[in-house]
């Protein structure tokens, strides 16, 4: 399946990261391949990232983790036309969604030009939605 951590664009990644993993679960993740860094870290995230893009080994290791995790939804979101999955990342309420993450997940493993699409709409979607709030204030 193309379209691994190591091959996507860095925000994506960070944003993949974030939507699937606390800080403490990442951190865990980290450890598991040898890597220590706290999970109180505010670096984490991006630290995260750019071993993801360092360590291919690290990045297929993670990457074939939330495959596994998320099969069910790599399925459904594979199955799917891409009208469908292109109207739902433009309207859809993500915060309702029982598997946000995974969706995600899904959206971004797809090998479709048209799915990348979408999923770059989703992350506009997302960044619109956090930083409103915290323009308008």
């Amino acid at each position: 399946m193309p379209h691994t951590l190591s091959d996507m664009p860095d925000e994506l990644v960070t944003t993949l990261l974030a939507a699937n993993f606390d800080a403490a679960s990442l951190a865990n993740r980290l450890a598991d391949h040898g890597v220590r860094v706290s999970a109180e870290s505010p670096h984490l995230f991006s630290y995260a990232q750019k071993l993801l893009r360092t360590e291919p080994q690290l990045a297929s290791s993670i990457s074939a983790f939330l495959d596994r995790m998320h099969a069910e939804r790599i399925t459904e979101v594979h199955s799917s036309e891409l009208d469908l999955l292109r109207a739902w990342a433009v309207c859809a309420d993500w915060r309702r969604c029982r598997d946000f993450g995974g969706v995600f997940w899904a959206f971004a493993r797809d090998p479709r030009p048209g799915v990348r699409v979408s999923t770059r709409l989703l992350v506009q979607r997302l960044l619109q939605h956090a930083l409103r709030p915290a323009c308008r204030g």
